[in-house]
């Protein structure tokens, strides 16, 4: 009798045009035009837990007072998680504002269930496009205490 390779937990890969429809934003914000998608698109700068190097990612984002949240929509098998988890020291830039600050993953049920519904309500019919709604994972930046960063974004050294 064969084994499964796979289990039911790891969700699937989202395909080939998914995932490159889902980085465009980020050709905007390397031309300046980031303000453009401000509303509605954050670049997430992780460092590679691989190669050291950095990471930028477009996510769609909500604030609520001095935090940003961000759900990963393919669980834990997002590449920026993954890195965010070995590394939670990352760069957040929103329009022409960039902030270093810690990504903290959020493991409380009522945490999600509290954020989820503003998520639904910027982003509507889109959600389920994008995301497993079974296998979130909430993502929280707080900007209060973090500092601000001038200038252009850093880079691996």
């Amino acid at each position: 009798m064969a084994i499964p390779i796979s289990d039911d937990t790891t969700p699937p890969r989202p395909s080939w045009l998914r995932a490159r429809f889902a980085k465009w934003p980020g050709l905007l914000y390397r031309l300046g035009l980031g303000f453009l998608l401000a509303r509605q698109v954050m670049i997430l700068t992780t460092r590679g837990r691989v190669t050291g190097r950095a990471r930028r990612t477009p996510l769609w984002y909500i604030r609520q007072g001095d935090v940003i949240y961000c759900f990963s929509g393919w669980g834990h098998s997002s590449d920026w998680l993954k890195n965010l988890q070995a590394s939670p020291d990352v760069q957040v830039q929103v329009g022409n504002n960039r902030w270093e600050t810690r990504g903290t993953l959020m493991h409380e049920p009522l945490e999600i269930e509290r954020v989820l519904p503003s998520f639904r309500e910027k982003y509507g019919r889109l959600v389920p496009l994008f995301y497993h709604l079974d296998r979130l994972v909430l993502v929280a930046f707080p900007l209060a205490s973090q500092k601000k960063v001038p200038g252009k974004m850093h880079d691996a050294n």
